[in-house]
């Protein structure tokens, strides 16, 4: 009798392991797009070097997600965004008309290609986007320390 009660609290335990699940930001939709809401400094984009990327102060700025924006050194770059779950439309791209020599490559190349990116993941303060051929765009978010 004892050993069946040993085998019974040890399969209880161990069932109990097995359906302790962590939960990530994309079984919440709703804690997912408030952990969206920050301001977003972009560390890895195509060929472009990560320090290029941090002296341009390239951002992306989601705290209102009604008004996103975002900034690659120079020109504001405003659009709208869908959310569901993990996807992500960007849409209406327009950006003010400056030009600023040291940041026209970049802008060009993140505005040309970010409605191009349609799937999200929050990976701790990580922001990576997405698109079709695999390819990323990576944040870490700015109040990260």
């Amino acid at each position: 009798m004892k050993k069946i009660i040993k085998y019974l609290a040890f399969f209880t335990l161990l069932l109990s392991i097995i359906n302790c699940k962590p939960k990530t930001s994309q079984q919440n939709p709703e804690t997912n797009q408030n952990n969206l809401k920050r301001v977003w400094m972009l560390v890895e984009f195509q060929n472009f070097k990560k320090e290029d990327l941090v002296k341009n102060k390239a951002q992306m700025n989601l705290t209102d997600l009604k008004n996103p924006k975002a900034n690659m050194g120079c020109n504001q770059i405003s659009f709208q965004i869908e959310l569901e779950q993990n996807k992500i439309k960007f849409m209406n791209l327009r950006s003010t008309r400056m030009f600023c020599e040291n940041a026209m490559e970049l802008e060009n190349a993140f505005s040309k290609s970010l409605e191009q990116f349609n799937s999200y993941l929050l990976e701790g303060q990580k922001l990576i986007l997405k698109n079709e051929k695999n390819e990323k765009i990576v944040f870490v978010a700015q109040d990260w320390d």
